[in-house]
């Protein structure tokens, strides 16, 4: 059970990781890098469907918040979809994949519909496979070269793709979802790897979705699915039918 005790120590886990390696990422980024993103606490209603992207997009309203406190702060107020502050929505990210849970079934919502409105009655949530913002994907390829991993040794930095693999894989187990949705081919490649199946992925012999023994569910592997490269309407249908066939009767 994913209790607000664990969830606090989970977060502090993510910002003490980034706080005492900010100078090594900064080094590597050229650039002070923001507060991460922390995942969202737990809440009365069990989660559904779990969006998993990448890493979530560095912007210029401090999302992320300033202070330690400030992070957990917007974590459990955001609201991801809707009329609201610039710190507490982001429909240009979060708006698509609300819409695409919609199609599954119209009773999916985020937390805040699923407490306040019967008619959202199943709920969605969001994470990512790193916390650390990034400007664009180029920046994360940085990180993981061989001169950044020869730097973040030297500096004693732990694995950075382990540890995000581990954080991952952690509020997984602890939020119980009915399907994991990954948002992202590097995610996708995470949570297979996450769950064991540490081959290339195989499109004449894999399939992009399957139930993990390890994450104890199902999983639906996807490309990008957001913008700036979303799903047309022929790709949202399949999708959500194959999300629906994992969920069965829910």
């Amino acid at each position: 059970m994913w209790t607000r005790n664990d969830w606090k120590t989970h977060c502090d886990s993510i910002l003490d990781y980034f706080e005492h390696n900010r100078e090594a990422f900064r080094n590597i980024l050229q650039r002070t890098i923001d507060r991460p993103m922390l995942p969202p606490p737990p809440r009365e209603s069990p989660v559904t469907i779990l969006f998993v992207g990448h890493t979530p997009k560095k912007l210029k309203n401090n999302f992320f918040g300033r202070s330690r406190d400030e992070a957990f702060n917007r974590a459990q107020n955001l609201r991801y979809v809707g009329v609201g502050r610039r710190q507490m929505v982001y429909n240009t990210y979060y708006s698509p994949l609300v819409s695409l849970a919609k199609i599954v079934s119209p009773s999916f919502g985020v937390w805040w519909e699923v407490e306040q409105d019967r008619v959202a009655k199943h709920k969605i949530e969001f994470t990512d496979l790193c916390h650390l913002p990034f400007t664009n994907d180029k920046e994360y390829e940085k990180v993981l070269t061989p001169a950044a991993q020869v730097a973040l040794n030297a500096a004693r930095v732990p694995n950075f793709q382990e540890f995000c693999r581990e954080h991952l894989k952690r509020e997984i187990l602890h939020m119980k979802p009915k399907v994991v949705v990954c948002n992202g081919v590097k995610t996708a490649n995470a949570v297979r790897h996450i769950s064991g199946i540490l081959s290339q992925f195989d499109p004449a012999t894999d399939s992009p979705h399957f139930f993990s023994n390890v994450l104890k569910t199902h999983v639906h592997l996807s490309g990008f699915m957001t913008p700036p490269r979303p799903l047309d309407v022929f790709n949202q249908a399949r999708i959500a039918s194959e999300i629906r066939q994992a969920l069965g009767r829910f």
